[in-house]
């Protein structure tokens, strides 16, 4: 996302420098280059930091978990934004040169499967428009049966108990508190196990009911 647009300004002044023609000015096929593609990829880019906004409006845990990464990717998206407007067209002046544009066997390729496809699609373009019209028809109809929950609760049937003892309790009296603890637990109908930790023992103490 952060390059996008500085590879689209540089593939399309590669290909104005391919096709210049000699006493044709070399700066301003450059400028020309970058201004015919700026409006796209500025656009895409500001559209790529929108899809940001609902995450930066999350409250609570949610918020605090996501918020500082969607704020990230925004800066970080800006950041390339201002640079791709200022120093990519000059490092293109400097670094790039006129020369006949080289196209790889894999873009030839691609090209071979893709134009078909493409103008498969504008020669049918109703048809085309309503399927897409169909699919957005489809997921709209599925938002009613998505969840609402960011994070969804947890709720494992796991219950914490923390017991406090004197710093200088003696570990067979620890474990005769945990085992009085554990069998005063199981006598709730609802509690079917207990596992308790003394320190930081291998193997816990468990009782079951």
């Amino acid at each position: 996302m952060i390059v996008d647009s500085t590879i689209i300004q540089v593939e399309n002044v590669m290909h104005h420098l391919g096709e210049m023609k000699p006493g044709q000015n070399f700066g301003r096929t450059v400028l020309n280059a970058v201004l015919e593609v700026r409006k796209p990829s500025l656009f895409g880019e500001l559209i790529i930091a929108l899809t940001f906004l609902p995450i930066m409006t999350l409250q609570g845990m949610e918020g605090k978990m996501f918020a500082p990464l969607a704020f990230t990717v925004v800066i970080a998206l800006l950041a390339s934004l201002v640079l791709s407007i200022v120093a990519i067209p000059s490092l293109c002046s400097y670094v790039l040169k006129a020369a006949p544009e080289r196209v790889s066997f894999l873009v030839r390729a691609a090209q071979r499967v893709y134009r078909p496809v493409l103008t498969l699609a504008l020669e049918n373009r109703k048809a085309v428009l309503l399927g897409t019209g169909g699919f957005i028809a489809l997921s709209l109809a599925a938002v009613p049966f998505l969840g609402t929950e960011f994070i969804p609760r947890l709720d494992e049937g796991y219950i914490t108990n923390i017991t406090i003892r004197l710093p200088s309790v003696s570990l067979s009296q620890s474990v005769e508190m945990e085992r009085q603890m554990q069998q005063a637990l199981l006598k709730f109908p609802e509690v079917e196990s207990v596992v308790s930790k003394i320190g930081a023992p291998r193997s816990p103490l468990n009782l079951t009911g």
